[in-house]
């Protein structure tokens, strides 16, 4: 079971959501990246990797990046100013440039 943290900006309300587990995958039949969570046992079982969330605080891309080869730079505009989601709190928004993410209490999140 996972439990996402939700933050929202304090001046475009845009929000994001940090989950506590990370993605794990594995490869399909034709070597295409799969992602298992929970209660996907059977996928789980055959992760051999994984991916965390990012986001990039320059442009708000949200990617992931492989933790056997961690991204440099964001893949949407080449900022090497990411992070993970989990630590946006006091961060400026990269979306509207004026307010700053702060956890918000109005919300509940679990899978």
């Amino acid at each position: 079971m996972a439990r996402g943290t939700p933050f929202k900006c304090t001046k475009c309300a845009k929000g994001i959501v940090a989950w506590s587990d990370d993605n794990h995958y594995y490869y399909d039949d034709d070597g295409n990246k799969k992602y298992a969570w929970h209660p996907n046992y059977k996928g789980l079982a055959k992760c051999v990797g994984v991916d965390r969330s990012e986001i990039c605080m320059d442009c708000g891309n949200q990617f992931k990046s492989d933790v056997k080869d961690p991204a440099k730079c964001c893949p949407a505009c080449s900022s090497s100013n990411f992070t993970s989601p989990s630590c946006v709190g006091g961060e400026p928004c990269p979306y509207c440039k004026e307010g700053v993410f702060e956890l918000d209490t109005t919300r509940f999140i679990i899978s």
